[in-house]
């Protein structure tokens, strides 16, 4: 007999509550900067508990106020990896990390208001090892000065 894949049951889809990941680290983020997690987690590292020990999750920035990304504008983020939770993977301030984006959070090029929500582009692999996550505006111009979000919503699938 075959097993459906199905994804598991939890809280609205989720394993665990979605985690806070970014909050005022991305008030009046400047366009073409970066910044690393300080806040979320234990001062801004997260573990593999921090996320219910998923592997797969879904991601969102939730707009802290107005402000219009140009068209082609996007957020990008990277777990900056540690195995022993002090040193973090080489990153160069203002530069964006020499592989490819583990999440990206395209931006419609159109007004963003307090509370409107822009879902990232397919699931994130969540990091095995402690992580920060360093995250990069490329939107066009810089994000509202309050209130700015970015969750992630652990995921997992089940055979029936």
């Amino acid at each position: 007999m075959v097993s459906q894949i199905l994804q598991s049951p939890g809280s609205h889809g989720f394993l665990a509550t979605p985690v806070t990941v970014m909050t005022t680290e991305l008030n009046a983020l400047a366009n073409n900067a970066n910044i690393i997690s300080s806040v979320g987690g234990t001062s801004g590292v997260f573990t593999q508990t921090s996320f219910g020990n998923a592997i797969w999750a879904e991601v969102e920035f939730i707009a802290g106020g107005a402000f219009t990304p140009t068209a082609g504008g996007y957020l990008c983020a990277w777990w900056l990896f540690s195995e022993a939770g002090s040193t973090f993977e080489k990153q160069v301030s203002a530069t964006d990390l020499p592989r490819a984006p583990d999440l990206i959070i395209p931006l419609f090029a159109s007004a963003y208001a307090s509370s409107d929500i822009a879902k990232g582009s397919g699931i994130v692999r969540l990091p095995a090892y402690d992580a920060k996550l360093y995250v990069a505006n490329h939107c066009g111009v810089a994000l509202a000065s309050t209130g700015n979000i970015i969750k992630i919503g652990p995921t997992g699938i089940q055979s029936s």
